[in-house]
């Protein structure tokens, strides 16, 4: 909430998406990239349907973590999908890329639940011929997948307390065709072309959840096709941490987006004296 308020506080409209799913019987379609970017634009033109807000058609997405990934879709689609709109830059809080090496660290590490919401989500994003949870899962893990519709993430882990992942995957799934496929086309790692609004990455330095290579791959393929964008990472800071240092940073970023600043932005940001910023090379 504080930092809507500091958005707020520029004179902005903040809109956020509920995402398809979520609040309604059955499971959301977790990192679904596409859908998820649709929600987050199609809440803005639901924005400018509202006549007393007097809303523009210049916009500008920030997510974090799953969110990030949505605003890296939302990159990726924007254009095509809203022309009527104009979107001015986004701002990705370390965005879950490079799936397989996200896959390694995370199978033992104390977010592997993770893990099972993306295979529960992406099938109800798929179905089962093209995301099938049997060549994935043991029957422990189909079992447990009924308790993604009983709780948030903190209920999750609950009830996957004590158990490996190893109980409840049974097959690599950047092995299995079928998975490979919907894997590959939910990673921003796979973007084949740049768009004209710029990007910004942020991250912290000791991201526990989001293993900080990954950004700094996703940035050297991103910028190797020719994508205008900055990455800034937070020494010392953790994944949910990095928000707080980095509000003023990433306001400051967003402004100069709305008033027309040459990209990539000459802003040095300044929410901790050691920050890792970086372009790419000219």
């Amino acid at each position: 909430m504080p930092l809507a308020n500091d958005l707020l506080d520029q004179g902005w409209i903040v809109t956020a998406s509920d995402y398809q799913g979520e609040g309604t019987p059955g499971l959301m379609p977790y990192l679904a990239g596409v859908s998820a970017a649709r929600n987050t634009i199609d809440i803005v033109r639901a924005a400018r349907q509202i006549k007393a807000a007097h809303a523009s058609n210049h916009y500008v997405v920030w997510g974090h973590s799953e969110g990030g990934q949505t605003a890296m879709f939302a990159l990726d689609i924007g254009a095509a999908y809203a022309p009527a709109l104009a979107l001015e830059g986004v701002v990705a809080g370390a965005p879950p890329s490079q799936f397989a090496l996200i896959y390694a660290f995370l199978k033992t590490s104390p977010f592997r639940h993770y893990l099972l919401m993306a295979a529960g989500g992406l099938n109800k994003a798929y179905g089962n011929a093209a995301a099938p949870l049997n060549q994935v899962l043991t029957p422990l893990g189909l079992k447990h997948i009924a308790d993604l519709d009983k709780g948030c993430t903190s209920y999750i882990v609950q009830q996957l307390a004590g158990i490996t992942t190893a109980q409840l995957v049974k097959g690599d799934p950047f092995k299995i065709p079928t998975w490979q496929k919907v894997l590959k086309a939910n990673d921003p790692q796979y973007f084949s072309k740049p768009v004209a609004a710029p990007l910004l990455i942020i991250q912290g330095g000791s991201d526990e959840q989001i293993p900080v290579v990954s950004t700094q791959i996703l940035a050297q393929h991103l910028c190797g096709i020719g994508q205008d964008l900055e990455r800034w990472i937070y020494p010392g800071q953790s994944h949910a941490g990095v928000i707080a240092p980095s509000a003023g940073d990433m306001i400051h970023w967003i402004a100069d987006r709305f008033a027309g600043v040459s990209n990539p932005d000459p802003y040095v940001p300044t929410g901790q004296s050691d920050i890792a910023a970086t372009t790419c090379p000219s």
